[in-house]
């Protein structure tokens, strides 16, 4: 048997937007909470690093209830374009590093080197070794269901069945499905479907695939990391849809 080449970029993907996520381990205050001390004096060194490539820097404003603490979250704080919402975009906070990039751009050998040098960044951005705790990668996908109703269209075209057995009237007109996987090596599989209106008020389903581990590893594991992540997550994508599906993405 012939194995099919495997394809970089699909012609018509429904990609929306890739993400990975790096966290380290903070240190506490004397009340206990979570804090960066070397955080300002890092964002100075890592933007004079990054600015080559990415001179548009944006310093993000969170606004949220009072009572929610943002010291207990990792939340980026910067971000760095190389023009004005021009992607792919860099982002850093206290605890945690961002890289997004859109369908437009993206390639995966393009999207990884971009970690990889946004990683050693942030590494020579620090006075001390950072200790890494979590690692995600991230794809969002997009399709329009047509005329189709949400549970004819996923029936059709994904690998799962959908059905209600509990005699309520009336046809489903929206779906919210979450499921994780705790993986064998660790590390865990994020499904998250649900239905939505695209900009165009036209209904689709949004599809977020996650690979992820939540716990302490080196710095020089990272890379072999990443390249397992997309290899699971390039993987399921062929096999969580039906061929015929597949195949309106390889068209031109």
């Amino acid at each position: 048997m012939v194995k099919k080449k495997h394809i970089e970029k699909l012609p018509n993907a429904p990609l929306q937007e890739v993400v990975f996520e790096l966290f380290w381990e903070l240190e506490s205050d004397s009340n206990g909470l979570p804090v960066d001390n070397d955080y300002e004096y890092a964002l100075g060194l890592f933007k004079s690093e990054i600015s080559k490539d990415f001179k548009h820097s944006v310093k993000l404003t969170h606004v949220l209830p009072k009572e929610i603490n943002l010291q207990l979250f990792s939340f980026p704080r910067h971000q760095f374009w190389a023009a004005e919402k021009t992607w792919p975009v860099v982002q850093l906070g206290p605890g945690i590093l961002v890289v997004n990039d859109i369908e437009k751009n993206y390639t995966w050998q393009s999207f990884r080197k971009q970690v990889l040098s946004s990683k050693i960044f942030l590494e020579n951005s620090y006075n001390r070794p950072l200790t890494y705790v979590g690692l995600r990668l991230k794809y969002i996908d997009a399709f329009e269901t047509g005329e189709s109703s949400v549970y004819e269209f996923m029936n059709q075209n994904f690998n799962i069945s959908l059905n209600n057995n509990f005699g309520i009237s009336g046809s489903p007109v929206s779906v919210n499905i979450a499921q994780r996987f705790n993986l064998d090596n660790g590390c865990f599989a994020d499904f998250n479907i649900n239905s939505a209106l695209n900009a165009n008020a036209r209904q689709i389903i949004l599809w977020h695939s996650a690979y992820s581990v939540e716990s302490k590893l080196e710095s020089g594991s990272i890379e072999s990391w990443l390249d397992n992540a997309h290899d699971f997550l390039s993987r399921q994508f062929k096999e969580f849809v039906k061929p015929e599906f597949y195949a309106r993405f390889t068209q031109q």
